[in-house]
């Protein structure tokens, strides 16, 4: 049985979250200016003649992209690609900017592209903390962004997501890939500080601890578009993994087209799903109207459907904004469901035996 928001108290919150989760939150500020400032340093050649670019990534890793990506859509000139897998696609060739991220410098995805990528193009920069990835990224003189988290006190891969925007959006920057700069950062800081504002007391005036209860013990369903589907793909892996909670992410107005007819079956769904719509005055106008109207057809069936309109003005604002919105709601769905939200059992379980099989 869940706490609600009232009888959540910090002396619960201590109990539970025994590697400071919560700290990693506080400090998604001084992730992203740190990753940002030092990844801009890397010696990474312009990329000239660039067609694609890949990311080889898996988990917390890959979402940094995934963010600049979305976020970036109007700067970006060429296509991007994220690769979870294996597997070298066919369409990474010479022309191809590649990334291989992993945190750890370990994870043996990553590790089995970087076996083969030099093979096929020469530009690849690598992002760890270090480990085998770091170290191979040495014996090939490929460029790399080898960091130190000390702005992550969890120690959780997926709580660096600062690190991994940042460091993307540095990289890809000094290639010429992008043209940011450092105020796109700061109003990136700009919307954290906002969110960090609103949503740390324990109060009915916390949009994240609001949120998290209508949440807690269902499903939620998530909709976001535009400049903020990265974003919200980073805050449904964060529910998943801190929140311990089955839940997923669909695009408007893509969603509008097939989803809005999977609302009948099960007929107990509407008592296990909360759909929450991340909607933003900045999208495209027929886009805000499809969340009034997607939020009306889902209260006139039965469904428990919220949405929250970002407060910051600019784009990379309610980037930061929806981030730190986004981990602090992973973060009160464990503790009102009264769980540790670092440990990952069942990861861990799956890496173990892989490494046996």
């Amino acid at each position: 049985m869940a706490l609600s928001s009232h009888q959540l108290t910090p002396e619960i919150i201590a109990a539970l979250d025994t590697q400071n989760m919560r700290g990693s939150i506080a400090v998604f500020e001084q992730q992203v200016m740190d990753a940002w400032t030092e990844a801009s340093k890397v010696n990474v050649p312009k990329a000239e003649g660039i067609t694609h670019i890949a990311c080889f990534a898996m988990g917390g890793s890959a979402l940094g992209m995934d963010v600049v990506r979305a976020a970036c859509a109007d700067q970006l000139k060429v296509p991007v690609t994220i690769i979870n897998d294996y597997t070298i696609p066919a369409s990474v060739n010479a022309h191809t900017f590649v990334v291989l991220s992993s945190y750890s410098g370990t994870t043996e995805e990553t590790l089995a592209a970087a076996e083969k990528i030099l093979n096929i193009t020469q530009h690849v920069v690598v992002i760890t903390t270090g480990a085998t990835l770091a170290s191979w990224a040495q014996q090939h003189n490929v460029p790399a962004y080898v960091y130190t988290p000390r702005f992550n006190p969890s120690n959780q891969p997926r709580m660096a997501i600062g690190y991994s925007i940042g460091s993307i959006a540095g990289v890809l920057s000094t290639a010429g890939l992008l043209q940011l700069t450092s105020t796109h950062m700061e109003e990136v800081v700009a919307g954290i500080r906002y969110a960090q504002s609103v949503c740390t007391d324990l109060n009915e005036h916390n949009p994240a601890l609001m949120l998290a209860e209508q949440c807690a013990e269902r499903i939620p369903v998530l909709f976001s578009s535009e400049h903020l589907e990265g974003i919200v793909h980073a805050v449904t892996n964060q529910i998943n993994e801190n929140g311990k909670l089955f839940a997923v992410r669909f695009p408007l107005p893509e969603a509008n087209h097939h989803l809005t007819e999977a609302l009948v079956a099960p007929h107990t769904l509407p008592q296990l799903a909360t759909f929450i719509g991340i909607n933003s005055t900045l999208y495209h106008p027929r886009n805000q109207v499809r969340y009034a109207l997607t939020e009306q057809l889902l209260t006139s069936r039965g469904f428990r459907a919220i949405t929250y309109t970002t407060h910051s003005t600019t784009k990379f604002g309610q980037l930061g904004e929806a981030l730190t919105l986004g981990g602090w709601i992973s973060f009160y769905l464990a503790m009102l469901g009264q769980i540790d939200p670092s440990p990952i059992p069942n990861v861990d379980w799956f890496k173990a035996q892989l490494k046996n099989a």
